[in-house]
């Protein structure tokens, strides 16, 4: 019996914690829920650096158990993913995410089809289709892919070029999908070839200095300099990413009730979180000084989603129509 990967599930639910964070500030971003005008915006650059990494955590942690679980005969199959991502996605979207979006953005039927029929901006749910289709790539087209180096190499190079293309659509998200294919891919690398990294510290200060000089670099119109920007975005990902494992790999469990109950509701957490920092953000206008609010947003909406889930748990229903 293969041993519960508890590294993994910490790395999962760390990122998803900072994927509710990062929305509870984006109200600072100047243009995110423009229902309400931000007083206050801060340094683009914070947000990009997060945004860096956050998402290709979750990504690389999904392609890391795909390989590990022995691929499509343990890992499930499409079915299994069709319950687990596509269901969720059409009745979160339905019963959830629409209506809001309905109250706050007065939305048309056109702009419902468009973000969500079609899938090119259904808020939190794009994370859904995404993984549903990395997962398709890798179970019918890159299954028997050698995982190493020469072709994680050629993935990186090549699924920025094919995404910047498709990503002008970007429907269904397939252009984003390839984008996060490399993530998935090194994954699976680290896990099959069992890689070793050491020098966590050389990996930090590479960190740091890759996102200074991306700063330095961005708001240039020059095609060729916004190219190398993209792959020194995926570097430093990678970078971001694997450092991330390296300080977790020693985790063994815990016996916190708080952790496990965060852990094991996480899904539900990212599913119904954006939303509650709608509301959070319309009954206060805003107007909390930014600490005080950001801290308001996560707290609340971390509390009450974590609550839906569980309730919503309870229901053999429910659970099913959100893959609970």
């Amino acid at each position: 019996m293969l041993q519960r990967k508890e590294n993994i599930s910490l790395m999962k639910t760390i990122a998803m914690i900072i994927v509710v964070f990062y929305h509870s500030m984006m109200f600072y971003s100047g243009n995110w829920f423009a229902v309400i005008k931000s007083q206050i915006v801060f340094n683009s650059n914070i947000f990009s650096i997060i945004n860096n990494f956050q998402m290709p955590v979750f990504v690389f942690c999904s392609g890391y158990l795909y390989f590990y679980l022995n691929s499509t005969k343990s890992h499930g199959g499409i079915k299994k993913r069709i319950k687990r991502l596509i269901i969720p996605y059409i009745f979160a979207s339905i019963l959830y995410v629409i209506p809001i979006n309905i109250f706050f953005y007065n939305l048309s039927l056109k702009e419902i089809i468009i973000k969500f029929i079609l899938g090119i901006g259904p808020s939190q749910l794009w994370f859904l289709l995404m993984l549903f289709w990395v997962y398709v790539i890798f179970y019918y087209f890159l299954n028997s892919v050698k995982l190493d180096k020469k072709n994680l190499i050629l993935i990186s190079i090549i699924c920025p070029l094919i995404s910047a293309i498709l990503s002008k659509f970007n429907i269904f998200q397939i252009g984003t999908t390839i984008s996060y294919i490399p993530f998935y891919f090194l994954g699976g690398y680290i896990e099959k070839n069992n890689i070793k990294f050491n020098n966590k510290f050389i990996y930090g200060i590479f960190v740091v200095l890759i996102n200074l000089l991306i700063i330095y670099l961005t708001g240039s119109s020059s095609l060729l300099i916004k190219g190398i920007i993209k792959y020194l975005q995926l570097f430093v990902s990678y970078l971001e990413v694997i450092l991330f494992y390296l300080l977790t790999l020693r985790f063994r469990g815990t016996n916190s009730k708080t952790y496990k109950v965060i852990e094991s509701n996480s899904f539900g957490i990212y599913l119904y979180h954006q939303q509650l920092i709608y509301f959070c953000l319309f009954i206060t206008k805003g107007m909390f000084n930014p600490i005080f609010q950001i801290l308001f947003n996560f707290f609340v909406s971390l509390l009450i989603s974590l609550i839906i889930t569980i309730i919503l748990r309870k229901n053999k229903i429910t659970k099913m129509m959100f893959g609970l």
